[in-house]
């Protein structure tokens, strides 16, 4: 069995403006894994799902982590 990739989404406070939050997907260590070609993601829900999108066939090795 292979161990799974885990990944966390959080509010970027760089990416976002006033009003206007930004998400991006990282890894355990904090590093960014995705940031929608440096934009970030509108919303925690459009970045999970885009993610295990880009994840494609393998998404079920991917794991979220929980806050």
């Amino acid at each position: 069995m292979s161990q799974k990739i885990r990944f966390k989404i959080i509010r970027s406070d760089e990416l976002s403006v006033p009003k206007e939050p930004r998400y991006v997907v990282v890894d355990e260590q904090g590093e960014i894994i995705d940031d929608a070609q440096g934009y970030g993601y509108y919303s925690w829900k459009r970045a999970y799902r885009c993610y295990i999108f880009k994840c494609g066939k393998n998404h079920k090795d991917y794991e979220y982590i929980k806050d």
